[in-house]
């Protein structure tokens, strides 16, 4: 992650005059991920900088440079690792539906009912 982006996170927070924690409330994000991002450690995905810039009340692009842009390859990269993240989950989920009906007994009702929520996890990630 870049200076930019981080020390303009930190420059909107204290020109709202909000603390880390206010921050951290109105973004839905906990307290050590704002510090993480704001030290550079964490590389939040593009879904977690617009709830940042939402909640500071600044477009996301605003958040990306001095001047106002995000250039193209800034946007490349918060988009891959958007798309890596949610790959990542997806492989997590096959996977583990794959061990889940390895181990299927076709009379137990206790499995229907992991089945169906198993189910309704995966739909639940391939609508976002």
């Amino acid at each position: 992650m870049n200076v930019v982006f981080t020390d303009s996170i930190r420059q909107f927070r204290i020109r709202r005059g909000l603390n880390r924690r206010e921050l951290s409330r109105k973004s839905g994000l906990h307290d050590d991920a704002i510090q993480r991002i704001e030290a550079g450690e964490y590389k939040p995905t593009k879904n977690t900088c617009q709830r940042i810039a939402d909640a500071l009340e600044v477009d996301l692009s605003e958040i990306y440079g001095t001047d106002g842009t995000m250039d193209k390859v800034n946007l490349l990269r918060a988009a891959l690792i958007e798309v890596e993240e949610r790959l990542d989950v997806i492989c997590k989920v096959v996977d583990a539906t794959n061990s889940f009906l390895e181990r299927i007994d076709s009379e137990d009702a206790e499995i229907d009912e992991q089945a169906h929520k198993c189910l309704t996890q995966v739909m639940q990630i391939l609508k976002r």
